[in-house]
């Protein structure tokens, strides 16, 4: 009976990549309902509803005639730079690439190479979403780290690859910490809820519970799923691999340099958030809400992109002053770009 519900499910499983493979490229995809919309706009011209809270009067407008189309093109450029994402990523990568450049970021996530086998998987799952403190840089990162470490170990490297990709991305904004993306998400909220109600206020801190305990059922979903059905179909050592090449600086142990660096970029690092705990925490602080004198909200949590910034380079420059890749100011632009 169990033999014939493990067949179903991995026949399920089967179906589920058969058809996601079918499926186009996302950008097919966007342009689709790109079309759509543009289309359902000439069908719907004149329709009209009222905003709720403003009792405003909005009517469709369509989209296929000439003020239509000068609406596109006048505002194709505006909507790509008001994405509120869009600057969250730019500083965030800034940031996030002189850390990775710097040497910093990599040699976190080598850390990875000193778990035992047995909680490789949900480390890296654990490592994964909590790389979205980075913003976009733990997908870039963590994916060719755990195909390196699969490699060291004689299990797959492409599916250690694929798992990788999956840690950071599929818990993205889950995380142990808040992050930029959780002041991101709250803006966001913001916009649509003072629709209704313009005094509304969403805070940064609002899914913090949620995501912590996401990281968790997170980890021991991915890791079931993982070690029960993905690495029996797909994680099979080929002898072949024997005679690929991997770079070096994945599967070397940190020196002691570097572990040396580490450290003294930790303490660097949490020597800043602690002065910013301390400018947040204590009564009247420049970092407290300057109406409420409030921690939520607070200029702390309003600018916890700056500050995760700023983060990021404080780790990056101490990191790599100690371990020689940043030898002088110049190296942090240049890696930044």
């Amino acid at each position: 009976m169990a033999k014939s519900e493990n067949g179903a499910l991995s026949r399920f499983v089967g179906w589920i990549e058969r058809v996601g493979n079918k499926l186009p490229h996302i950008f097919w995809i966007f342009l689709f309902f790109w079309l759509l919309v543009i289309a359902l706009s000439g069908v719907l011209a004149g329709v009209s509803a009222v905003a709720p809270g403003s009792n405003e009067k909005i009517e469709i407008i369509s989209l296929l005639n000439r003020k239509g189309l000068d609406w596109i093109l006048s505002n194709m450029v505006g909507n790509f730079t008001k994405f509120p994402p869009l600057g969250l990523v730019l500083v965030m990568m800034m940031a996030a690439g002189f850390a990775e450049r710097a040497g910093f970021i990599p040699a976190i996530m080598k850390t990875l190479t000193t778990v035992p086998d047995k909680l490789m998987i949900p480390a890296i799952f654990i490592i994964g979403m909590c790389s979205n403190l980075a913003s976009d840089a733990g997908t870039v990162i963590i994916p060719p780290l755990t195909a390196a470490l699969f490699y060291a170990r004689k299990k797959d490297p492409i599916f250690g690859l694929i798992l990788g990709y999956v840690a950071a991305a599929s818990g993205f904004t889950a995380n142990l910490f808040i992050a930029g993306t959780d002041v991101l998400l709250a803006g966001i909220t913001n916009t649509s809820a003072r629709i209704a109600d313009p005094s509304y206020n969403v805070y940064p801190t609002a899914n913090y519970f949620f995501m912590i305990a996401s990281v968790f059922v997170v980890t021991i979903v991915g890791t079931v799923f993982t070690i029960k059905f993905a690495m029996p179909r797909l994680a099979r050592w080929d002898p072949e691999y024997e005679h690929a090449q991997v770079p070096h600086e994945y599967l070397t142990p940190l020196t002691e340099r570097e572990l040396s660096s580490m450290k003294k970029a930790g303490m660097a690092a949490f020597g800043f958030f602690l002065l910013m705990f301390i400018l947040t925490l204590v009564p009247g602080g420049p970092l407290r809400d300057p109406v409420k004198n409030t921690i939520v909200p607070s200029i702390f949590l309003r600018g916890m992109i700056p500050i995760l910034f700023v983060f990021f380079i404080i780790a990056g420059w101490v990191y790599g002053r100690n371990v020689g890749t940043v030898k002088k100011p110049a190296d942090m632009i240049n890696y930044m770009v």
